[in-house]
């Protein structure tokens, strides 16, 4: 009730919030800031999805309209036809620019758009950070990737590869090391099993709140590498066996 309360609050307001635009206009602008909103909610779902499966962030829009994620046709909307910056991601971060920003501005400096445009209420996956829109990232794994991939210059290479750092993959699993000389192994999971383990980990409870642990989801099996099992609660990781 109180959002709807809050879209009739913002629409009115939006309305009247520029004489010099004609009615029939700024409903149109209305319904075009509703349709920014929801691309850059479906731009966020295909943001993690990409992260996802090809365990690397995006490096354009343009690496996402395939059909597996925004689709090969895919086009940004614009406030007018007047916006002559270019959308996209911003590479190596969970935000993409803000297309308000980009604006003329007449329609950059419209109150009423602004509010409707940055209110958090027809938000999920996306906020509005100043000039950018910032992406949330709502899978474990995928927030704990983004925190292993923002460590090493977002270039998670195979382990084998003499370059790597220490986070690496090999034979379809993720290895965690204590620095990049590979000195102690912290954990290793196969990709595919990270939400449920098992996870093999480090035998030192002195490093489990080290933030390479963080991200395991509450639930997960866990095993030290003298097979005594532990398990990942909302706070910390505790031996059960």
């Amino acid at each position: 009730m109180k959002r709807y309360l809050l879209t009739l609050i913002l629409c009115i307001s939006f309305l009247y919030s520029d004489s010099s635009t004609s009615f029939i206009e700024t409903q149109k602008l209305l319904v075009k800031t509703k349709k920014i909103i929801e691309e850059e909610e479906f731009i966020a779902r295909a943001y993690e999805k990409f992260l996802l499966n090809e365990q690397k962030l995006p490096s354009s829009l343009a690496e996402l309209k395939t059909d597996e994620y925004l689709g090969s046709t895919f086009s940004p909307t614009y406030f007018t036809n007047n916006d002559s910056k270019t959308f996209d991601i911003i590479t190596r971060k969970n935000k993409m620019k803000n297309r308000l920003s980009l604006s003329i501005d007449d329609i950059k400096n419209n109150t009423g758009l602004s509010a409707l445009y940055n209110n958090s209420a027809y938000r999920n996956r996306t906020y509005v950070d100043g000039d950018k829109i910032g992406i949330f990232l709502k899978d474990d794994f995928a927030r704990h990737l983004y925190f292993l991939g923002s460590t090493v210059n977002f270039d998670i290479l195979s382990c084998s590869d003499a370059s790597s750092k220490k986070y690496c993959v090999k034979d379809d699993h993720m290895y965690i090391y204590n620095n990049d000389s590979k000195d102690k192994t912290l954990m290793y999971y196969k990709l595919s099993k990270f939400k449920t383990g098992p996870i093999i980990i480090i035998d030192d409870p002195l490093l489990y709140d080290d933030a390479e642990f963080q991200h395991i989801p509450m639930g997960a099996l866990l095993y030290d590498i003298k097979g005594r099992k532990h398990i990942k609660t909302k706070t910390t990781i505790v031996r059960i066996q």
